[in-house]
């Protein structure tokens, strides 16, 4: 399955960190809207996103049960394996076993809501898609974060931001 007609498809995905701590499932996943931040975070740690809409990203509990993320979701019910960091606009979401960061929260004012789930955490192998063919630079949207405008364009990284 090419990475365009699977972005069509908008599948739900399994996603988890390294070691596995955080696990998570996101529903209606556009493989075509791959996007790179220039925020110091997603810059440091090489986070590459993809959105879903508010209400389709699912953190899964030890118990296997599931609970929708969302921007003003009750941390305590993320898992024990989970940290939060951020208040201003976003919460970033990583394992505080690992360090992988997974999945991010925003309420943006110019941009409203955006979670972003970490498209190097899902499992591409479900349907068929290498991480490749929808993180090549010429396919991802560039954000800028880092000035707090949250302006996409595609082809070239915002100052400060990685190919």
């Amino acid at each position: 399955m090419s990475a365009s007609s699977a972005a069509a498809d908008k599948p739900t995905l399994d996603g988890s960190c390294h070691c596995g701590a955080v696990k998570f499932a996101a529903k209606s996943v556009d493989l075509a809207d791959v996007c790179r931040c220039n925020c110091s975070i997603c810059n440091i740690s090489g986070r590459v996103g993809v959105p879903v809409k508010d209400g389709d990203l699912f953190v899964v509990k030890s118990d296997g049960s599931q609970f929708p993320l969302h921007i003003d979701s009750d941390r305590s019910e993320f898992p024990p394996g989970q940290s939060v960091y951020g208040r201003r606009h976003t919460q970033h979401h990583f394992c505080n076993k690992c360090g992988i960061h997974v999945f991010s929260v925003s309420d943006v004012p110019s941009f409203g809501i955006y979670i972003g789930v970490n498209v190097l955490c899902l499992d591409l192998k479900k349907i068929g898609v290498d991480i490749k063919d929808v993180s090549h630079p010429s396919k991802v949207t560039y954000c800028d974060g880092r000035s707090d405008t949250w302006e996409r364009r595609k082809g070239e990284p915002w100052p400060g931001g990685a190919w």
